[in-house]
């Protein structure tokens, strides 16, 4: 993980390094709850914001050594494998270790409120989600997030508001650099590829300001407009990933460019 300076203060991971006070760690989701809003390295212990209801409710990430495994034997190498390629197979494998989305009302129970966490045992794992058919965009964004670094791939995991189709949610999904090029990856909303006739999780490619901007874990922002067919749910798709900000950025076929 890389040292991020944010005003007065370096942000390394999930911890925050201040000018006069001792480092401390900070929960990794969206800003509206105090949290970090982007984190560049595997998760391993790392407090992840799952829920935000009336009670924040956190997970971590758990035991998933065995899709390490699946994922080497998918792709034992990624040289002379595109980007679209190598993502592709990893949003194949999230899909096959979580199943789809039929039982996402059973989500929640899979983890406690703060209130009632005493222990490490306590937490919720995202792991324990495998199989269910229940994980959502934080699950998928995690596991995604660990096994594109396992390949050697620069990710970034992001927790911001979004509009869908005009409805405001609160979203996780990731910010890939690879060989000077920039995307966004949406485990949840992905898109379909016309020319492979597959589903692809790599929705936007970005330029090198948005990504910088995007991805930065505290204060700054970069709010970009995509529009493409979601496959999953089989109909089309407006998206504003992190909403809430100034700097703007529209991506269509032809061009991107900030929008000021």
């Amino acid at each position: 993980m890389k040292e991020i300076k944010v005003k007065n203060y370096i942000v390394k991971g999930d911890t925050i390094i201040g000018l006069a006070t001792k480092p401390f760690k900070k929960t990794i989701g969206p800003s509206t709850w105090g949290s970090l809003t982007s984190f560049d390295d595997k998760f391993s212990d790392e407090e992840i914001v799952v829920g935000s209801g009336a009670v924040l409710t956190y997970g971590k990430i758990g035991n998933i050594n065995e899709v390490y495994e699946i994922i080497k034997r998918k792709i034992p190498n990624i040289e002379n494998m595109s980007i679209n390629e190598i993502c592709s197979i990893v949003f194949e494998t999230v899909y096959e270790y979580f199943g789809g989305f039929e039982n996402v009302n059973q989500r929640m129970k899979h983890y406690k409120d703060m209130d009632f966490i005493e222990s490490e045992d306590d937490y919720g794992k995202i792991s324990d989600l495998k199989g269910k058919n229940s994980a959502m965009c934080v699950e998928r964004a995690a596991l995604s997030q660990n096994l594109l670094i396992d390949l050697g791939i620069k990710s970034i995991y992001k927790s911001s508001n979004i509009m869908v189709n005009g409805k405001l949610e609160t979203h996780a999904y990731n910010l890939i650099d690879y060989n000077d090029e920039y995307y966004i990856y949406d485990a949840t909303i992905p898109t379909f590829d016309d020319d492979t006739k597959t589903i692809t999780p790599l929705v936007a490619k970005i330029s090198k300001e948005a990504f910088e901007s995007i991805s930065m874990p505290l204060f700054d922002g970069c709010s970009v407009l995509v529009s493409h067919y979601n496959p999953l749910q089989k109909k089309d798709v407006t998206i504003v990933y992190d909403c809430d900000q100034e700097k703007k950025l529209i991506v269509d076929e032809s061009n991107s460019k900030f929008i000021r």
